[in-house]
């Protein structure tokens, strides 16, 4: 979706207030063709949904939400990292959230971050990073976290995650070009899925035997803990014929 922000202008209206924060975009993919597909009932009960998600993991990382996108929010944070580390977490949560749903329901989100001096007026916020943080979301692809450079060295020392360059970005409404950088996430979501020791095969040892079946089972078991919670896998059989391993 495309957003129509501006920004700020050089005088400080009367009653504003300025200060520096990082901003946040997030956007649902496709929401038009998610709404078209449902109808505008059930498209309501997914957005609902999806904002309450997305509340939750920036209140529980120190943030503000601003408002309501229809299909996405803005929000301010006081830190770079507090706001890299909320996108990440709403990529996750979003996952985890709707990967079971069937493939009609299931929604991606994207999302920009940018920081800097930003002008507060009327419970909204304005200035030249909300302009970039926004079309840094449209510039991304499906469940990605685009961020400009500033944020990166803000946030960098502070977050265990990664960065990787973009490339400069012409974006829309903005006369120089962006220097963006990649939030890898979804690599760590992989690794969260990976099975346990015990059930990683092991250079050199000899393959299951008649065993296809019962392993699959049991790493199918392991995603949906991850996903729902704890769970309990019983392997019986007679001694002697491979339930240990």
């Amino acid at each position: 979706m495309r957003r129509r922000v501006r920004a700020a202008s050089t005088l400080t209206p009367v009653g504003a207030t300025v200060g520096t924060a990082t901003i946040l975009f997030s956007d649902i993919v496709a929401s038009t063709e998610i709404r078209s597909a449902l109808g505008d009932a059930a498209a309501e009960q997914l957005r609902r949904r999806h904002d309450r998600v997305l509340r939750g993991v920036v209140e529980g990382h120190g943030g503000t939400l601003v408002k309501g996108l229809g299909d996405g929010l803005m929000a301010t944070f006081g830190g770079s990292a507090e706001a890299v580390e909320a996108a990440v977490d709403m990529q996750r949560a979003i996952d985890r959230e709707w990967r079971r749903a069937p493939d009609g329901e299931r929604i991606s989100i994207r999302i920009g971050l940018s920081a800097g001096d930003v002008t507060w007026e009327d419970d909204d916020c304005h200035g030249t990073p909300v302009v970039t943080a926004a079309r840094l979301c449209d510039a991304a692809g499906p469940a990605e976290v685009l961020c400009d450079d500033l944020v990166r060295g803000l946030a960098r020392g502070r977050v265990e995650l990664s960065f990787t360059a973009a490339g400069e970005l012409e974006l829309k409404g903005l006369s120089d070009p962006v220097v963006a950088y990649r939030v890898p996430w979804a690599e760590e979501q992989l690794a969260l899925s990976a099975l346990p020791g015990p059930l990683r095969p092991v250079p050199g040892e000899r393959p299951f035997a008649g065993r296809n079946e019962e392993r699959t089972r049991l790493a199918e078991l392991w995603k949906s803990a991850q996903a729902d919670g704890a769970s309990v896998g019983l392997v019986v059989g007679e001694p002697g014929i491979g339930t240990s391993r």
